[in-house]
């Protein structure tokens, strides 16, 4: 006889319930040991990401360096390009350079590693080194009479054309600076297509109407005026041409103790040449003409400067790179000097120059309907009524200008860490 023993009820129930609740703790373990391995999982590919963008970064950083490093070494800025990027640590990156005007230039840096990429864009803007990125500079004042007008254009593009505004108000293009380390002051209706830029404790006045269609804020930093040093040349006399008379000067070193083109005649230089005059006179009908086809022409004047009125100065092809005049005349008077021979120097009206000139040490008045295309420079400079400068844009690049200098106006980053 075999007896048969029977667990109670309630006790199968009491481990079915163990038995359950078992594998709910096994499942719940289950569950956290998953989620701190999905945690780990998680927070190590964050990290590789977080390290792939800064590395990302870091080559986008070098890239935008080595632009700015080339853009003031005078280089145009685009070392690294998409074709051919900068490696650095495992990233790559290159560099976009757009050419806003000729005086700022945006710069975007891309990097990337991986998936992971960074983007750095910086705004750029060129400060003056050289009296010839101005239009027209004065280092103790700048002075714009009624009427006085001043634009820009690029020669090396093409002769002057002002294709935009109408009338009165028509110009070529907005490069047409016009600075000073001191005052800058804009009588009425007179009108500059560019900045007027003051010295950085100084003041800009804009009268009545008178228009600046660029900034009038003050410099960072002066600007330095260059001084002249006059080399010695082969003393070949005098020359002075009669009326309605045709000389030619040959290329090569030349000094006379008085350079003089009579009325109406025409005098060509031919480049490229180097002339060191003790005064310079071009009367009233007459040309001066730059043969430039073998190079420029550099005119050094020691005292009196005189261009009368309706006279035309200017290259064959009228470039004003082609063309320089350095002035070493004096014609203001120092308070602690008695006696004092003072140069003249004059620009008399409706005549015109395609040029550069430089006068560190003159007060310089243009006269009324004088037109000049390139750039001037003195210590003191005042544009009388209606006359004209317009600002040659390739003179920014000429190579006896001072290192160019960008600074960093703006900043951001594309992306973040």
């Amino acid at each position: 006889m075999q007896l048969e023993i029977k667990a109670p009820q309630a006790a199968r129930k009491q481990e079915g319930s163990a038995l359950v609740g078992v594998v709910v703790v096994m499942a719940g373990l289950a569950s956290v040991s998953l989620a701190v391995a999905q945690l780990g999982l998680s927070a190590r590919s964050e990290q590789r990401g977080h390290l792939a963008r800064v590395n990302a970064q870091y080559a986008a950083e070098a890239a935008l360096a080595a632009s700015m490093a080339d853009l003031n070494g005078g280089g145009d800025g685009n070392v690294f390009t998409s074709n051919s990027p900068l490696s650095l640590g495992g990233a790559t990156a290159f560099v976009q350079v757009t050419a806003v005007s000729s005086g700022q230039r945006n710069v975007v840096a891309s990097g990337a590693q991986g998936l992971a990429d960074m983007g750095l864009e910086v705004v750029l803007t060129q400060q003056a080194q050289s009296v010839f990125q101005f239009a027209a500079f004065g280092d103790e004042s700048m002075t714009l009479d009624s009427n006085a007008f001043v634009d820009s254009y690029d020669a090396s593009a093409g002769a002057y054309l002002a294709l935009n505004g109408t009338g009165g108000d028509a110009y070529a293009n907005t490069e047409g600076n016009i600075g000073s380390n001191g005052d800058v002051d804009l009588d009425q209706n007179s009108t500059v297509f560019g900045d007027a830029q003051c010295g950085p404790t100084a003041t800009t006045t804009v009268l009545g109407n008178a228009e600046v269609n660029g900034s009038t804020l003050p410099a960072s930093a002066t600007v330095t005026m260059p001084s002249i040093d006059v080399p010695i040349v082969p003393d070949d006399g005098t020359i002075a041409t009669g009326t309605n008379t045709s000389t030619t000067i040959t290329s090569g070193d030349h000094g006379y103790s008085a350079f003089s083109v009579g009325k109406n005649a025409i005098l060509t230089i031919i480049g490229p040449a180097t002339l060191v005059v003790d005064s310079f006179e071009v009367n009233s009908g007459s040309s001066v003409l730059i043969d430039d086809t073998g190079g420029p022409v550099e005119i050094y004047v020691r005292g009196d400067f005189i261009v009368n009125s309706n006279t035309l100065i200017a290259s064959l092809d009228f470039e004003p790179a082609d063309l320089s005049f350095l002035l070493e005349s004096d014609n203001i008077i120092a308070p602690d000097v008695v006696e004092v021979d003072l140069d003249e120097v004059d620009f008399d009206s409706n005549a015109k120059i395609y040029g550069t000139i430089l006068a560190p040490n003159a007060a310089i008045s243009i006269n009324s309907n004088f037109e000049l295309f390139g750039a001037i420079a003195a210590k003191q400079l005042h544009l009388d009524s209606n006359c004209k400068i317009h600002y040659d844009e390739s003179l920014a690049d000429m190579s006896n200008s001072s290192e160019n200098t960008w600074t960093t106006v703006g900043y951001r980053v594309r992306g973040a860490l």
